[in-house]
């Protein structure tokens, strides 16, 4: 239960994290559409190639099967999912 008491993060992790600042401050200084879905879509695929592998399932990171299922997911899965998003926030003012 406490395997993981030291808190930190992965140092890849990190990098992605701060990777998103350019995107956040684009979007505090335009507050448009786009910059708004290059965050959300900079923050999904953080979440989804990063943050799930290195944090989440650090066991499986090394596994060639992982990779193959991710590449096959973000192949079809992620880029239909930053469409709908981008329509989701394209019908909301």
């Amino acid at each position: 239960m406490f395997d993981y008491v030291d808190g930190g993060m992965d140092r890849v992790t990190i990098v992605f994290y701060c990777g998103a600042v350019p995107f956040a401050v684009a979007w505090l200084v335009h507050n448009s559409l786009t910059t708004a879905f290059a965050l959300e879509a900079y923050r999904i695929t953080c979440g989804v190639f990063v943050v799930n592998p290195f944090e989440m399932e650090k066991q499986y990171v090394k596994q060639r099967w992982l990779w193959r299922i991710m590449l096959r997911a973000g192949a079809v899965v992620h880029p239909l999912l930053l469409v709908g998003l981008w329509l989701l926030d394209k019908s909301e003012k």
